[in-house]
C-alpha cells in the first residue's frame, strides 16, 4: 500500500490523556482519526488516504477560553474619590468592608453608631410620633451629625424646639424661615409636603453653609447644642462668643439695629433670651435642656 505524502504541523501535544480500554481494529473505511489542536491554531488542510490506526473513543472534556475568563474590575480612583466618613461594601460584603476617614464634605454615605440612633429612639420615642421612620430619621440625623462633628442629641432637641418635629408644622421639622427658604429656592408648601427625612436634605444644605460661613476650612471639633442652635438664626456673631458662653450675641439694647432686629425676632414664650434682655450660649443651653426635658417626658 502507497500512503501520500503528507507535512503535519508542529504542535506540542503534551501532556496527553490516555484511559485504559480494550483495543479494537477500526473498519477500512473508517474516518482519520481526529488530533488534538493546539488553542487558536490552524491545521491546514491535507489529503490522505484512509488507513486502519487504533481508535481510541472520544473523551468528553471540558474546554476553556482564555477569552471567557475575566477578573473583576475595581475602579480605586472611584473608590477613594470621595473622603467622607463612609461603610463601602467590597465584593458584595464577601470579603469584609473597607471604612475611610471622616472628612468634612456635603456628598457620599455617612457613618452613623447604632447604639446612639437607638439611645435617641428610647430617649425620645414620644417626641418622635411624627416623623414616619423613626430609625430611618435619627439615622439619617445622626449621619449629619457626625459629618460636621455636631451633637447628635443637641440637633435633635433644636429641632423639636423650632419645628416640634413635625414635617407639616410652618416650618418644617427644623423651623425653616421664609426668608431662609427664599435664599435656598425652596417652595415652602412644597417643603411642608416633604417627609421628615426629605427634609434633612434641606438642612444639611444650609448646615454645610453655615459651618463654612462661621468657621472656613477649620470648623471646630465638637459643636455644641448653643453653637448650632445660634447658627440656625445669627450665624454671623458666632465666632465672637465662641470663648465665653456669656458673650452677649444679640440684645433688646444693642447699639446695632440688625442685633436688636435678631433679638426681638427671637424673643417671646420660651425664648432664647430665657427672660433676659439678650441671648448668649449661656440662655440657649438653658432653652435646650428645658426643652429636653419636655421631650423625655412624651414617653
Amino acid at each position: 500500500m502507497t500512503i501520500a505524502k503528507t507535512q503535519f504541523p508542529i504542535a506540542d501535544f503534551t501532556p496527553q490523556i490516555y484511559q485504559p480500554m480494550p483495543l479494537q481494529t477500526a473498519p477500512i473505511s473508517a474516518m482519520p482519526i481526529p488530533f488534538a489542536q493546539a488553542p487558536s491554531s490552524v491545521i491546514p488542510s491535507f489529503d490522505c488516504i484512509s488507513m486502519p490506526f487504533w481508535q481510541m473513543p472520544p473523551l468528553n472534556l471540558p474546554q476553556f477560553s482564555f477569552n471567557s475568563f475575566s477578573i473583576p474590575k475595581i475602579d480605586f480612583s472611584q473608590l477613594f474619590k470621595n473622603t467622607t466618613a463612609s461603610y463601602t461594601p467590597l465584593f458584595g460584603t464577601q470579603f469584609g468592608s473597607l471604612t475611610r476617614p471622616a472628612a468634612c464634605s456635603n456628598t457620599g454615605t455617612y457613618t452613623y453608631n447604632q447604639k446612639t440612633v437607638d439611645k435617641l429612639i428610647n430617649k425620645y420615642s414620644g417626641a418622635l410620633t411624627h416623623v414616619g421612620d423613626k430609625q430611618a430619621f435619627v439615622r439619617k440625623l445622626v449621619s449629619i451629625a457626625n459629618k460636621y462633628n455636631a451633637d447628635a442629641n443637641a440637633m435633635l432637641v433644636m429641632m423639636y424646639s423650632e419645628g416640634g418635629l413635625k414635617p407639616n408644622s410652618k416650618g418644617g421639622i427644623f423651623g425653616l424661615i421664609q426668608s431662609t427658604a427664599n435664599a435656598y429656592g425652596i417652595d415652602m408648601n412644597a417643603f411642608r409636603n416633604k417627609s421628615a427625612i426629605a427634609q434633612l436634605d434641606d438642612y444639611e444644605r444650609i448646615l454645610a453653609d453655615q459651618v463654612k460661613m462661621v468657621f472656613g476650612k477649620n470648623p471646630p471639633s465638637k459643636i455644641s447644642g448653643a453653637i448650632l442652635y445660634a447658627m440656625n438664626f445669627t450665624p454671623a456673631y458666632v465666632k465672637d462668643a465662641m470663648n465665653d458662653p456669656n458673650h452677649i450675641l444679640v440684645s433688646s439694647n444693642s447699639s446695632s439695629a440688625q442685633k436688636r432686629k435678631c433679638f426681638y425676632a427671637n424673643d417671646g414664650k420660651g425664648s432664647l433670651a430665657d427672660g433676659k434682655d439678650h441671648i448668649s450660649f449661656n440662655t440657649i443651653e438653658t432653652r435646650l435642656n428645658r426643652k429636653e426635658h419636655e421631650m423625655k417626658a412624651l414617653g
